[in-house]
């Protein structure tokens, strides 16, 4: 069969009346039980692939339901090929992170995704291999690497031939979730291991039989066992919080399979999936759709929020609408369900997720705070995880294209060439776990790039899913929409060939060229909201101008290339009123420096300490970066000043950390010498300064490990009335003494000592027993206030930066739980036990 490029949705030629029946579990039930004794799951692959091709070009509609059509179909997986300098990237991380972590990181290859139950390490959390063949697998057909394969192919056919299938027709993918309640949370760890095999199935047409049948099976169990509540679903709070992750995985197979007989109870898991996850979020605060329309981060029931809330939730809400990488994931939840019930407000609810994260939560680079739930105040120097940038990519890009919307797409852009970078190191073997808009220090977790738990499992899919991007096909008409510039080879279904060629977005002109086919070819292209207009030419001659936020349709030859060039102007965005959660306006007057989908910062000096992780895979390293002791970075810019410079060539290594960028922005400044924290926001301007003027040079955001990118604007003392150099204010109080600290008993469990200082030797106190019993949350604040009590004793030394708990179980010897005190600010993880870091930014500051 040719490859289809009519992919991700059905097309749908006028609307269907819903069906408004009510959701009937036995029914389901029996439809399964029919299905069973009516087919043999040893189905051949004629069959099976004959759903394929008519489901990808037909409308799937059962008993009044169906998949609306998008405004945009994207390509199959591996149908898009990265050229130029992203063909550069892509190599790096294919060669880095994703080529090697496999053999050597315990969180995939000891995981119960890929070995036997009784080898497998059952405390590896069962979501990183998802998370990381999320990414593997489309790569691996977007690259030319027999690594890649070689881990695909081994991870696909384990994963596939390691399913058991009942009589009933269902079986999981993946370790099987036990009926007693004990694992509900891995409801949640499937989702994303089943749009990994998706994308595989889209790329290889050979074994998209075989993976539609696992699917099938897989979704069967799934269903029989939610809707029987073994486990409850409302125990599985990443399972009904992230559901929107099951959403995109169950659609996908009703885009290509009939969803009648056999297969009509995808439907009804939809239903039943979307139902029971707004019933239990609503009766704990808001549904998703609700919380983007009304709700605020700072706020619970009309007061101010407080951490004591979150604790008093059993369901776990409070904290997950809070939770970057869950708000991330979100945001597309909307348009993904207007797919199925044609709601203008589900369709606009992702635009409206957007407005909500900017007004409460704004970064520069695309991005919202979340380090790593929203709590505090909104400052540069607020954080966000690496996870919720991927994540946050994939619903800009889903949302592009169920809407049409070009705002998603300019977001989608913003996140990839801005805040994935600088989530990365430039050779891409680390990620940091928190990366913040301002910030001169990357040293200890969450913020040294390092190999960080979740988010370098999940990082792997953020560049191989945004080339999906770059090239649609339109719902409504014969038509290729050209979406992203950045250089890359799409191939489609019907042999034509289209070529993005060019530097975008470190160059203004690109170049798309179509080959293949009859003699002419109708291109829509996407003009950014961004530019000030862009012209259209070809042979030399100018077709037309496109205006911002629109798409120029152009009908052009086949293989005669046009050419489009964008009109930039330097964008300075103002903070205004920054922060609303009602505590303070913390920075009025700070700027942000863009130009075209790039956001530009202050590049310092930096020192870089670095340690192999492991010998055997020496480019894989742990690194802390410093600000160099002679670099300064508190400046505020004149912006009258600006020069935007093209330097020419991209870096072998695109977003290289100190190389000379392609194109950067001089600015006049002056030193802030009362700015002495990226941690405060920057004072607030208009500032005088009285220090010397020098030129700075802004870099492209992504090419900096440490970074300033929100400052103060500089005016001038003795021109402008309004401007004045800030008095440097009175000293403050002399501390008060502290209260002398209560005796801690010393109690050690029988291995406490010996389990908790190896191999870091940083034991400062402990073992100690904690009173709250199974309880973790009120274990660590009471291990947390011990550590405040010991540090607050002159005498004791050295002091307490870590605290390590362990809450126990209940009726077991030496149950606990248990605390120790310890030294080092980056502990290394002990086997069995939870660590929390003091810092600033949570609610457990460093005393």
């Amino acid at each position: 069969m040719k490859q289809q490029n009519h992919v991700l949705f059905t097309e749908q030629k006028k609307p269907v009346q819903l069906s408004t029946r009510a959701f009937d579990v036995p029914l389901v039930r029996r439809r399964m039980e029919m299905a069973a004794k009516r087919m043999s799951w040893h189905i051949g692959q004629s069959f099976l692939f004959s759903c394929l091709c008519v489901a990808l070009s037909s409308v799937n509609s059962v008993n009044g339901q169906q998949l609306r059509s998008p405004a945009l179909n994207r390509l199959l997986t591996g149908a898009t090929k990265p050229a130029g300098w992203l063909h550069d990237e892509f190599m790096l991380q294919a060669q880095g992170l994703t080529g090697q972590l496999p053999y050597f990181w315990s969180y995939i290859n000891q995981s119960a995704w890929v070995n036997p139950p009784a080898s497998a390490s059952s405390e590896k959390p069962q979501q990183f291999i998802p998370y990381y063949t999320n990414g593997l697998f489309p790569l691996s057909y977007q690259v030319d690497d027999a690594n890649l394969v070689a881990l695909r192919t081994r991870y696909v056919d384990w994963i596939i031939s390691h399913q058991t299938i009942g009589s009933d027709g269902a079986g999981w993918l993946g370790p099987d979730i036990p009926n007693d309640n004990s694992k509900p949370e891995e409801y949640w760890g499937k989702y994303l291991g089943i749009q990994a095999l998706e994308s595989h199935a889209e790329a290889n047409e050979t074994d998209a039989p075989r993976v539609i049948k696992a699917l099938i099976a897989h979704h069967k169990q799934f269903f029989k066992q939610v809707t029987a509540g073994t486990p409850r679903f409302n125990e599985s709070r990443w399972g009904f919080d992230r559901y929107p992750e099951a959403l995109v995985g169950i659609m996908w197979l009703l885009d290509r399979v009939d969803g009648t007989g056999d297969t009509a109870f995808l439907w009804d898991l939809l239903r039943y999936i979307r139902a029971q996850s707004d019933s239990i979020m609503a009766e704990a605060d808001h549904s998703w759709e609700n919380w983007f329309e009304v709700g605020d981060p700072f706020q619970f029931r009309g007061l101010p929020w407080n951490s004591s809330d979150e604790r008093n939730d059993p369901t776990g809400t409070l904290h997950l609408l809070r939770h970057g990488v869950d708000i991330g994931e979100a945001m597309k939840l909307g348009p993904l369900w207007w797919r199925v019930d044609a709601k203008d407000e589900d369709r606009a609810n992702a635009q409206t997720a957007l407005d909500w994260a900017d007004k409460f939560l704004h970064m520069p680079d695309g991005m919202y705070w979340a380090d790593e739930n929203v709590r505090g105040l909104s400052s540069p120097g607020r954080g966000t995880e690496t996870c919720s940038v991927v994540e946050t990519m994939f619903s800009m890009r889903t949302a592009y294209e169920v809407t049409g919307n070009i705002t998603f797409m300019d977001r989608l852009e913003q996140l990839a060439f801005n805040a994935l970078p600088a989530a990365l190191w430039p050779d891409v073997t680390a990620n940091v776990y928190h990366h913040a808009a301002n910030m001169v220090s990357v040293t200890g977790r969450p913020w040294a790039y390092d190999l960080y738990f979740c988010c370098t499992a999940n990082v792997h899919q953020g560049w191989p899913k945004f080339l999906l991007s770059a090239v649609h096909t339109s719902s409504s008409d014969d038509v290729l929409v050209v979406s992203g510039y950045s250089p890359s080879i799409s191939t489609l279904s019907n042999g034509r060939t289209v070529t993005i060629s060019g530097q975008y977005p470190f160059s203004d002109n690109v170049t798309v060229t179509v080959t293949g086919g009859s003699a002419e070819v109708q291109l829509r292209l996407r003009i950014p909201c961004w530019v000030q207009s862009a012209s259209v030419s070809s042979g030399g001659q100018l077709i037309g101008t496109g205006q911002p936020c629109t798409f120029f349709s152009v009908k052009t030859a086949v293989g005669n290339p046009v050419q489009v060039t964008f009109h930039n102007q330097i964008r300075v965005r103002v903070w205004h009123n920054s922060s609303v959660d009602g505590q303070s306006a913390i920075n009025n007057g700070a700027v942000e420096v863009h130009r075209g989908a790039l956001l530009y910062a202050l590049r310092p000096t930096s020192d870089v300490t670095e340690k192999v992780v492991n010998p055997a895979f020496p480019t894989i390293k742990h690194r802390s970066v410093a600000i160099s002791s002679n670099a300064t970075w508190a400046y505020g810019l004149k912006t009258n000043t600006f020069q935007f410079v093209e330097n020419g060539p991209i870096p072998q290594i695109p977003f290289d950390g100190v190389a000379e960028p392609a194109v950067k922005i001089l600015v006049t400044g002056r030193a802030v010498p009362q700015w002495t924290s990226t941690e405060d926001p920057p004072p607030t301007s208009p500032l005088g300064s009285t220090s010397p003027e020098v030129q700075l040079e802004l870099v492209p955001y992504g090419s900096t490990n440490i970074r300033i990118s929100v400052f103060p604007q500089i005016c001038e003392v003795g021109t402008d009335p309004n401007c004045a150099v800030p008095p440097p204010g009175p000293p403050p109080p002399p501390p008060t003494p502290p209260a002398p600290a209560p005796p801690i008993p010393h109690v050690l469990p029988p291995n406490g000592q010996s389990n908790m200082n190896e191999p870091d030797n940083d034991l400062v106190h402990g073992g100690f027993s904690v009173t709250p019993k199974n309880n973790a949350t009120a274990a660590a604040l009471e291990c947390f206030s011990r550590c405040v009590q010991w540090n607050s004793d002159p005498s004791k030394s050295p002091k307490c930066k870590v605290y390590t708990f362990i809450a126990g179980k209940p009726d077991t010897p030496n149950s606990g739980p248990w605390c120790w005190l310890k030294s080092q600010a980056n502990p290394k993880s002990e086997s069995g036990f939870v660590s929390g870091v003091c810092a600033k930014s949570t609610g457990f500051p460093c005393p």
